[in-house]
């Protein structure tokens, strides 16, 4: 996410998601390969908005990367996992252990004293007086 950060600097959110996908399909057809299984005609049409609903979230995260603070833009991005535990649960009837929710809370609550942090040290450096 660093490197995605740091190329929206100098690309079109386009561009990275792009590249993105060109990199990572050679990667994950390898892993593919040994279990691969010719879809039907129903499960085309599922990837079809698998992937569309993929490339969407791609660009809406990048794009956030290209006008915000990378800390700030990745709080967001732990709410993939209480949405995976719901689709989990509404579509494969997998009801979320005690562990799954401790999981979430310590996640969760890393990543707002981070954030509180950050945004405490911000405050102070530009408290802080300059060089006369």
């Amino acid at each position: 996410m660093l490197i995605v950060k740091r190329l929206t600097d100098t690309e079109p959110t386009e561009a990275v998601v792009t590249w993105m996908v060109v990199m990572m399909t050679p990667m994950t057809l390898v892993a593919a390969l040994p279990f691969w299984v010719w879809p039907t005609p129903e499960q085309w049409g599922v990837m079809a908005a698998i992937g569309l609903c993929g490339t969407i979230g791609h660009i809406a995260i990048t794009r956030g990367f290209a006008a915000g603070e990378a800390s700030l833009v990745m709080s967001f991005d732990y709410l993939r996992m209480p949405f995976a535990a719901a689709i989990g649960w509404i579509a494969f009837a997998e009801v979320p252990t005690l562990w799954t929710f401790l999981g979430a809370a310590v996640i969760a609550g890393s990543a707002a004293y981070i954030a509180h942090r950050e945004a405490t040290l911000a405050r102070a450096a530009a408290r802080k007086p300059g060089p006369d």
